[in-house]
């Protein structure tokens, strides 16, 4: 049986801080996404006050009582006294030989025994504690004389004891032997990036805790439309556009940006590089009514293995041409945010097909490779009181792009620059990954926290 030795009356625990108390302690569970039940790996789970912790695994689980590293440091306020409990004997000493007793009660308050210290020796007075206490339980000791008042929850189980002072009033004196003065015995916090921490109140060491995180929204400004994939699937309202050659668009959460979950444009091969026709995977979404000619949107991209030089489209807005009606996908004029010869770009296109002559904005840089960026973008369909709508303009990671390189592409090449048709509202996204020309290497992509608003909405 370990002995635990405290010192103080505040207590400090000394020693090596209570290395084994981990096998009094028999917290276990499950930690889930409360979105959608799927369980988490990654969260830490841990005892706030006591310091014990543990990460769940691949199936959510956490288990404190094969956790280690308990650390208390409370103050002490009697020079000279302390305890130590061995088996069901709690050993009091004190700053005086006067006699000394100890209140053992429910955290309700009702008295379970008065215990009466013997004689004292070197090891102090000894308490022994009822035989029939029953296990894994969490009670109130009051312990007092010489000198001494001072309250404590004190948990018995497994052949160990915890021991937390419960904070005195402003006098000085201890508080009431109740439940009233705080009925928990510590707080259960679990934490994950992405997730609201949650805190749990205890009245025991013991059982099983399951809890459901909740999704910690990002950077989504009022009036924004977000998507942040923790449905663990294509969240409503989005349905299958292209799908062309090899790969896989789906929600999953092998590279989340925040939370569990990102759209995974997923092994995009086939194809020839410098070739029209590629690997094309994408989703559509319709836009409330009048949601108006300015939009400004956000996403966060990964790209990995490498950066393709075919033009690679990421994300689409279309709205209807002037005085028509025509909503469908091919009557749209639209803008876009992709990369080409490894490096991002934005277009204005007529309707597709065939989307062009289209009126080209290439910058000089380089697409974020094996990391996270957060891509922004306006696309000003009404530009004030000019004759047409206005240049897209794009920010990586909070600096906006230039554009040393413009052009007009069309096939057969040689057209004019389209004229760039004004906008009353956005009607249509498209989102995910859409190449025009082959892609010879295996590559991933995963888009994240994305939203779109009428007004900037950022990358916090």
């Amino acid at each position: 049986m370990d002995l635990k030795t405290i010192a103080g009356v505040g207590f400090i625990f000394a020693g090596s801080i209570l290395p084994s108390l981990g096998q009094g302690v028999g917290l276990s569970g499950t930690v889930t996404a409360k979105a959608n039940g799927q369980k988490l790996k990654g969260v830490v789970v841990e005892l706030a006050k006591a310091g014990l912790s543990d990460t769940t695994d691949s199936l959510g689980r956490y288990n404190l009582g094969k956790a280690t590293g308990l650390a208390y440091r409370l103050a002490g306020n009697a020079a000279g006294a302390g305890a130590t409990l061995r088996g069901k004997v709690l050993w009091i000493r004190m700053g005086s030989p006067e006699a000394t007793r100890a209140t053992l009660s429910t955290l309700e308050g009702r008295t379970v025994a008065v215990l009466k210290g013997g004689p004292q020796t070197g090891e102090g007075l000894p308490f022994a504690l009822p035989a029939t206490l029953p296990p894994s339980r969490t009670y109130l000791l009051r312990i007092e004389g010489a000198g001494t008042n001072a309250l404590y929850r004190i948990l018995f189980a497994g052949g160990d004891a915890l021991m937390i002072p419960v904070p005195a009033h402003a006098n000085g004196k201890a508080g009431p032997a109740s439940a009233k003065v705080a009925t928990a015995t510590d707080t259960l916090r679990a934490r994950r990036s992405g997730y609201k921490t949650s805190e749990t109140a205890l009245d025991s060491f013991t059982g099983i805790q399951d809890i459901a995180l909740e999704t910690e929204a990002f950077g989504c400004a009022a009036g924004a439309l977000c998507w942040d994939f923790e449905e663990g699937r294509i969240p409503d309202g989005w349905t299958t556009f292209r799908n062309e050659f090899n790969g896989t668009l789906l929600v999953d959460g092998t590279k989340p940006h925040k939370g569990g979950f990102a759209l995974h444009a997923k092994d995009l091969v086939g194809g020839k590089e410098g070739v029209q026709g590629g690997p094309k995977k994408s989703i559509k979404y319709t836009l409330p009514a009048n949601f108006g000619p300015i939009l400004w949107g956000r996403a966060f991209v990964f790209t990995t293995p490498a950066r393709p030089a075919s033009h690679a489209g990421l994300f689409n807005a279309r709205y209807p041409r002037p005085g028509s009606t025509n909503t469908t996908m091919a009557a749209l004029d639209w803008y876009e945010l992709a990369t080409y010869q490894q490096t991002y770009m934005a277009i204005w296109h007529p309707p597709e097909p065939p989307g062009y002559p289209e009126w080209v904005l290439h910058s000089d840089k380089p697409l974020v490779l094996d990391a996270w960026a957060c891509l922004e973008w306006v696309f000003d369909g009404s530009n004030g009181t000019a004759p047409e709508a206005a240049d897209p303009r794009v920010w990586v990671d909070g600096t906006e792009l230039a554009w040393p390189d413009t052009f007009v592409f069309s096939d057969p090449a040689g057209k004019p620059k389209p004229v760039m048709e004004k906008a009353q509202n956005f009607t249509m996204l498209e989102t995910g990954v859409y190449l025009y020309q082959g892609l010879v290497q295996a590559t991933n992509w995963w888009i994240d926290d994305l939203a779109v608003s009428s007004r900037r909405i950022g990358c916090q």
